[in-house]
């Protein structure tokens, strides 16, 4: 379960157990869950995200699940 927003102590001490990962945090009025992460780490974590999604497209390729893309036909849907 993640921390409340409305416990600070308790965000912090999850911060020190974990400092390299995002930390989910649930604000207990809305029930919303927000991310809290380290603004050094967010852009290794952007490009590892980008990098995994890369290779994932690449192994559906390689196993022959990729279809030809029609970019007109594309450009003429989005337009």
């Amino acid at each position: 379960m993640a921390p409340k927003l409305s416990n600070a102590d308790e965000i912090r001490a999850a911060l020190r157990q974990e400092p390299a990962k995002p930390l989910r945090v649930e604000d207990d009025e809305t029930n919303k869950v927000y991310l809290i992460v380290d603004e050094h780490a967010l852009p290794t974590l952007w490009e590892d995200y980008v990098r995994r999604e890369v290779q994932r497209g690449l192994d559906q390729l390689d196993r022959g699940e990729g279809t030809e893309w029609d970019v007109d036909a594309f450009l003429a849907d989005v337009h």
